[in-house]
């Protein structure tokens, strides 16, 4: 009999819990958030407008990092609700002269 150690992962983390797809998560919004506080930056000519790029990339690792006991990230989550709500319910109740 072989035994396998829990703490093997399945698969490649840069830092514990991100691994490529998150990163890539990580790097858009980073971009993305880089991109508006440039243009910011164009409008206002302050230099705290990059703190909105930090803020934006924070907010990206919030999304991408999974939570450490579901092992879900936002993203995943919402699709779950998502899925949920559109899933076919069954309600145990009686409408008209069969209820008591």
């Amino acid at each position: 009999m072989y035994y396998v150690p829990k703490n093997v992962k399945s698969r490649f983390e840069i830092v514990p819990g991100i691994g490529i797809p998150e990163l890539f998560v990580i790097v858009i919004a980073a971009g993305l958030g880089i991109g508006i506080s440039f243009l910011l930056y164009l409008v206002t000519s302050s230099v705290f407008s990059f703190i909105f790029a930090v803020f934006i990339a924070a907010i990206g690792v919030f999304i991408a990092k999974p939570h450490p006991v579901t092992g879900k990230n936002a993203i995943s989550m919402l699709k779950d609700v998502q899925a949920y709500k559109m899933k076919q319910k069954r309600y145990y109740y009686r409408y008209g002269s069969g209820r008591k």
